[in-house]
């Protein structure tokens, strides 16, 4: 079951997200009821009640949503560096020309690059199985899963490996459930989705939108000038059946971006996905940093009495420092992980009020100074 939140004043239960919904139950104050999902955008959570009635009800009428909606916010990771370098370990360190050179295009974000390079290589002699896994995840994050599978079906054919079965389990799933065939290229994306989910109009919008988000990072953080970002628009049924992800999770980065649609407004989550295409292209960067800068790129701010509240709790040693956030927030508690996320948002959004976006851009530049940067900022959060 999803997080549990109770009924804060009296509320219509609606068979469908907006006051035009059908009316399925009025909810009484205090009541508690189980949240499945929200609707990026729109306000709207589904739940369950205790005796069984599911709807939607609108997020100001409920109390208690912050576990749930860090786990929301937990659901949106970055995989795709994680899978580069689990496969690029199993190449191994030793790894050079064609497949050091495709290991640095996957991780600078040119997966398309990368495939070309590899599969010109492969045409000049023997098809190893390394060259091969690394040709599927190429073919995967250039959003080619047919490619994909068969190429990672061939490497494991001649080579087992854990990492080669998992992306062909993740290049399999899509094949059996996304059925966005649709593209439309912008300056900066390009948008994959569902005809029958998302019309043109709709379409042309959201490329519109990711356009504008992403000239909006790129002027704050220096985006590397590379291939486009492509994005995938699915129905959440499609969603959850193609990543795996739970009912309440509303967008994934995993070489590609990923949202469910439902019609409403993904400004905010598109920035926030966006911003991390942008950062794994720049480097290899700690959870706090991306999650601290997707957060502001989408316009959240904290409170000053929240920023003062994490200096107090890094100051008692209640939960940890920046320093010791740079693993993914994904297995944390709900209550560690809303911290991890407030601590984050509070690190850059020092970063960038007392240090300068100059600054910031330069840390970007050269990751070396990243260190001396969470130092800094834990010291003057804990002042």
């Amino acid at each position: 079951m999803a997080a549990a939140v109770t009924v804060r004043v009296e509320a219509p239960l609606r068979g469908s997200c907006g006051d035009d919904g059908p009316g399925v139950a009025t909810l009484k104050p205090g009541e508690p009821v189980d949240v499945r999902m929200a609707l990026a955008g729109t306000g709207c959570y589904k739940v369950v009640t205790a005796a069984g009635l599911e709807g939607w009800v609108e997020g100001g009428q409920l109390a208690g949503l912050e576990g749930f909606d860090t786990r929301r916010r937990s659901g949106r990771s970055v995989f795709s560096s994680e899978a580069v370098r689990s496969l690029g370990a199993s190449v191994g360190a030793g790894a050079n020309g064609p497949l050091r050179d495709a290991i640095q295009m996957l991780e600078r974000g040119e997966p398309r690059r990368a495939l070309e390079l590899l599969e010109t290589e492969m045409t000049r002699g023997p098809r190893d199985p390394q060259m091969l896994a690394l040709a599927g995840l190429a073919a995967l994050d250039a959003d080619e899963a047919k490619r994909a599978a068969d190429y990672l079906r061939a490497s494991l054919a001649a080579r087992p490996n854990g990492s080669v079965q998992t992306l062909l389990a993740r290049a399999e799933r899509e094949l059996q459930s996304d059925a966005s065939s649709e593209k439309l290229h912008g300056l900066w994306v390009v948008l994959r989705y569902e005809p029958k989910l998302v019309s043109a109009e709709a379409a042309r919008r959201v490329v519109g939108v990711m356009d504008e988000e992403y000239s909006k990072i790129n002027a704050h953080l220096g985006c590397r000038a590379g291939e486009k970002v492509t994005a995938i628009l699915q129905s959440p049924e499609a969603y959850r059946q193609t990543t795996r992800a739970a009912e309440w999770s509303d967008g994934q980065f995993d070489g590609r971006i990923r949202v469910p649609y439902a019609g409403s407004d993904l400004r905010a989550v598109l920035a926030h996905e966006l911003t991390h295409a942008c950062l794994a292209a720049l480097g290899r960067w700690p959870a706090w940093w991306h999650e601290g800068l997707a957060q502001r790129m989408e316009g959240k701010t904290l409170p000053p009495a929240q920023k003062a509240r994490i200096g107090e709790l890094m100051r008692t040693k209640t939960y940890p420092r920046l320093e010791n956030l740079g693993q993914t927030f994904m297995r944390m508690s709900a209550q560690h992980a809303a911290y991890a996320y407030d601590a984050a948002l509070a690190g850059v959004t020092v970063a960038f009020d007392q240090m300068g976006a100059d600054y910031v851009r330069s840390v970007l530049r050269n990751p070396d100074l990243l260190p001396q940067l969470t130092a800094e900022l834990d010291r003057r959060l804990m002042q």
